[in-house]
């Protein structure tokens, strides 16, 4: 339950700071046997791969903290953006 509060706040608050929108959703959802969490905004998107990998000047700590705190409780961190807006999915096996 920390984890999906601490990765939703995060992500909300990345949202509010960065992405230049004016609307973010979120859901949990339980999907067969896995608790799915979705967040996107309507900003004006990034370049995921250069965000979570790049060089330490242009990671984002809140991003590679979501992915973290996703992976250690289980779960698995994806991250979309095409340029226009931002989609989070964060999937855990649901016991």
């Amino acid at each position: 339950k920390t984890q999906i509060f601490r990765v939703t706040q995060e992500a909300v608050n990345n949202a509010c700071k960065y992405s230049k929108g004016d609307h973010v959703k979120f859901s949990l959802d339980r999907i067969g046997r896995k608790l799915v969490l979705k967040i996107s905004d309507n900003g004006q998107g990034l370049d995921a791969g250069n965000v979570m990998f790049g060089n330490q000047d242009r990671k984002s700590l809140g991003l590679v903290s979501m992915r973290e705190r996703t992976e250690t409780s289980g779960g698995a961190f994806q991250i979309k953006s095409d340029g226009e807006g931002v989609l989070i999915t964060c999937r855990w096996d649901f016991n």
